[in-house]
């Protein structure tokens, strides 16, 4: 080969790769983004340093100047780096594909990314993503709306497979008087599939946002089918507020404690039918209305959670106060859908604030257990004034259970036991002011409790960002449960009524 023809056969070489280069959905790429006022310059994104002149070599100058494109820009399967201190919003406008995800990350090397938008217009949450799918945010520092920390809409089509995991959200200085303000929240008509927060802290929401209290930590709207795992969620009004339809969607893992209302709502009530919902291996302690209200659900399962309602007095809202409350399936407009259906099974439930558990607005407690498999349950009402389990309205009940008549309740309940259970350091976790010794508790079952092999079991140090990957939990044999695919988890045992698919 002459020397021409060498050079020849190197430049369509040369020629070629810089073709396949040029396709942004080639090889994934590092793209980075730095505050404006640390990079002047817009450089092309593709390197952390600051780019010396407009377009060369380096990063995007502040967050206005991302590239969403798929030739030049973030695209599939790319990781976008966000470094630094941010005051402004992040609005992706593009999507990933089903098997390679656009990554948002805060977990730039060196330089943590934040973002911080309170202060600013009503509706500026830190990061906004809207209408789009396959997009991941992850390892952020610290996030904090002005409206919430991170928005997810569909206003014109269904959004799927958005990951939000191992953040750190603080959204108690938002002040948005128009908007509702959450730490992570869902919302639209279209709704979302395949959604996944896991391994968060959110440290509180705001109490003044949209002129009315309603603030979570993490509100999902319309959700089709998603997971919620392992989050830390505290100082929030409501920690996990679930609310329109709720199918498919598996919740454990998580440690809701702390929040001024309840430490987990669930409100089915776009569509019959309803679920199904798995709350499984949760820890709800020391919230100030309810530890957990399960409501309009179906099919469901709540399954060896740990509920520990140590207040005082009422911290919010009307009573009642305490640790389960359970309401029918009831769609919006006030229309029943047919039965409960569900399975509460192996929960350890101690409160001292008015009632263990409730079941409300119909059920008498000869309805609720021909609709309903309650087994294993272990109660513990630390109140005398109030009955353990109330079936009814709780202004005019039908039935109760209470230190009266519990004898024959337990003898119809395989594993119920109304006694105080033996918490790991429960003397210190015995009132809303013992906030720090009940945080500091493990709350597993001690060696030396009764019931150490019919209560659920539950550690905290997979909650949160804490660097530890948790596998989702693993029940032992004492219900009839399968373990499916995909670590999903189907009762099989004996539910009364049809069972819907």
């Amino acid at each position: 080969m002459t020397i021409t023809q060498l050079l020849a056969t190197l430049c369509f070489w040369c020629s070629s790769l810089s073709a396949f280069a040029a396709v942004g959905t080639a090889v994934p790429q590092a793209w980075f983004v730095r505050p404006a006022s640390i990079c002047p310059m817009n450089g092309d994104g593709l390197g952390y340093e600051c780019a010396a002149t407009t377009g060369a070599h380096g990063a995007f100058s502040g967050l206005s100047n991302i590239l969403w494109t798929a030739t030049t820009g973030v695209d599939d399967g790319d990781t976008l780096y966000v470094c630094g201190a941010h005051a402004s919003q992040l609005a992706p406008t593009g999507s990933g594909s089903p098997t390679a995800r656009i990554k948002v990350s805060g977990d730039c090397p060196g330089d943590r990314g934040s973002i911080n938008t309170a202060g600013g217009s009503a509706l500026d949450s830190a990061i906004l993503l809207q209408n789009t799918s396959h997009v991941e945010v992850s390892g952020f520092g610290l996030l904090t709306g002005n409206r919430s920390a991170i928005l997810m809409y569909a206003s014109n089509v269904a959004m799927t497979n958005i990951v939000i995991t191992r953040n750190v959200i603080d959204n108690r200085t938002s002040a948005s008087a128009t908007n509702v303000c959450n730490g992570v929240m869902s919302d639209g008509p279209f709704g979302h599939e395949q959604l996944v927060v896991d391994y968060n802290t959110i440290l509180g929401t705001a109490t003044n946002c949209g002129n009315t209290s309603n603030s979570d930590a993490i509100n999902l709207i319309r959700l089709k089918s998603g997971r919620i795992a392992w989050n830390d969620v505290s100082g929030s009004e409501g920690g996990i507020d679930l609310d329109g339809s709720v199918e498919g969607v598996e919740v454990y893992g998580n440690y809701s404690h702390d929040n001024r209302v309840d430490g987990m709502k669930v409100f089915g009530g776009h569509a019959c039918p309803i679920g199904p919902l798995t709350v499984q291996q949760n820890l709800f302690v020391n919230n100030g209305n309810w530890g957990a209200i399960w409501q309009n659900q179906r099919n469901g399962v709540f399954a060896d959670n740990t509920i520990i309602q140590f207040r005082d007095t009422p911290q919010s809202g009307n009573a009642p106060y305490g640790g389960l409350q359970i309401e029918n399936p009831s769609l919006f407009d006030g229309s029943a859908c047919a039965g409960g259906n569900s399975a509460y099974l192996g929960n350890i439930i101690t409160a001292n604030w008015q009632y263990g558990v409730v079941t409300h607005y119909s059920n008498t407690r000869a309805e609720f257990e021909a609709a309903n498999v309650w087994e294993g349950n272990l109660l513990y009402q630390r109140g005398t004034q109030t009955p353990l389990v109330w079936f009814g309205t709780p202004l005019a009940p039908t039935s109760q259970v209470n230190a009266g008549n519990y004898t024959g309740w337990q003898s119809s309940h395989k594993g119920e036991m109304n006694a105080a259970p033996q918490f790991v350091d429960a003397a210190n976790c015995v009132s809303q002011a013992s906030v720090a010794g009940c945080q500091a508790s493990d709350f597993r079952l001690a060696t030396s409790s009764p019931f150490k092999n019919d209560g659920p079991w539950w550690g905290k140090e997979c909650v949160g960002v804490n660097g530890k990957v948790c596998v989702p939990p693993v029940r032992v044999a004492r219900f009839p449960v399968t373990v499916a695919p995909q670590a999903s988890y189907t009762f099989t045992g004996t539910i009364t009524g049809p069972l819907l698919p």
